[in-house]
């Protein structure tokens, strides 16, 4: 038997290697592998986040649904064996509510990762669609690894922002990472499904089994069911995130992209900056990454903290400055914390 299951993700893997999108990810059990090329041959990079734990303003979510009837209702993602228990979701939703349009993935598409600061061509794109379709509820899937957690949340929280109702399927190790992604991206309780086991490690008859049984009642609730003040509080410190995990992928353009939404950049180009280029530049830090350096107070407004030492560093190693010389510009900004700024004479501040 064991075996049939390593043909079995080999296939799975197959296919997404072909797969006909610009980026697929190449995933088993709980972990994906991001491609070194996209099918249009340039280079893919994977990047990690200036910031670990910041404070975002939270927006205001829209009431859950009273019922499913007469509602549209998008199935969205790909991930994790999405084809199996995507067209599943979509029978248990019409046998129960069959007033409702229910969308497939293929018909919808993704938003992609979504961008704190500001959002990005494609996920402007899907939540236009979305409006356009009248879309009332997002069911988004499947979190079953760390970088397709970050792509399938992207859709239920850009369906958030536009005040809609969504809810994320994902695997049991993947649920604190989808309440973590939502509330450092501005949304306070972004909903679970939770999946009873990896997705990858199940026959298509445990996938359709499993999805009927255990997921459609919880993603029913997660849509029927108010917020509440309890719950709200509940996930409200999740929005920590270690300093390595990749937030991103893709190629050199997607990612200038990506980081300008995040107001990361000042639009001049960057050099992505992958986990690789970040490590190389820990190797010569006194500090830990999460380590805070300092504040730099401007002149017209309340002194802005550093949160941790990933947020100058990261400046440094998308600007391709040396490593071994990373020290001198640490120093300088832990000590730029305790300087007396004075208003600018030449359109920018000096210190006095």
């Amino acid at each position: 038997m064991r075996w049939m299951r390593t043909l079995l993700i080999f296939c799975i893997l197959l296919v997404q290697l072909t797969s006909a999108s610009a980026l697929e990810l190449l995933c088993t059990d709980d972990v994906c592998v991001i491609p070194t090329v996209s099918t249009q041959g340039e280079p893919v990079y994977g990047i990690v986040s200036p910031v670990g734990y910041h404070d975002v303003d939270m927006i205001e979510q829209a009431p859950r649904l009273d019922t499913l009837d007469g509602k549209v209702i998008a199935l969205v993602g790909g991930s994790f064996m999405a084809s199996t228990t995507m067209p599943v979701l979509k029978e248990c939703i019409l046998a129960e509510y069959p007033t409702a349009t229910v969308y497939l993935p293929e018909e919808i598409g993704n938003a992609g990762p979504f961008a704190v600061g500001g959002t990005t061509q494609k996920t402007r794109a899907f939540q236009k669609k979305l409006q356009e379709l009248g879309v009332d509820v997002v069911i988004a899937g499947n979190c079953g690894c760390g970088l397709c957690t970050m792509k399938e949340t992207g859709s239920a929280i850009a369906a958030e922002y536009i005040g809609i109702p969504s809810v994320c399927i994902g695997a049991p190790s993947f649920i604190a990472q989808i309440h973590s992604t939502g509330v450092n991206r501005g949304v306070p309780v972004l909903r679970s499904a939770e999946y009873p086991g990896a997705f990858a490690s199940h026959t298509e008859a445990e996938l359709e089994v499993n999805t009927r049984q255990v997921v459609w009642p919880q993603v029913k609730a997660a849509l029927l069911t108010p917020i509440t003040a309890e719950e709200v509080a509940l996930y409200a410190n999740a929005g920590e995130l270690p300093y390595d995990q990749i937030i991103f992928d893709g190629t050199f353009d997607e990612v200038q992209e990506f980081c300008l939404a995040n107001g990361w950049t000042d639009g001049l180009p960057i050099i992505p900056p992958t986990q690789e280029k970040v490590e190389e530049y820990l190797r010569y830090c006194v500090n830990n990454a999460g380590d805070l350096v300092g504040t730099i107070p401007p002149p017209t407004a309340e002194p802005m903290p550093i949160p941790s030492l990933q947020m100058p560093l990261w400046q440094a190693s998308p600007r391709s400055s040396c490593p071994s010389a990373w020290p001198l510009p640490s120093a300088w900004r832990t000590a730029s914390g305790g300087v007396r700024w004075l208003p600018p004479t030449a359109g920018r501040p000096t210190p006095g």
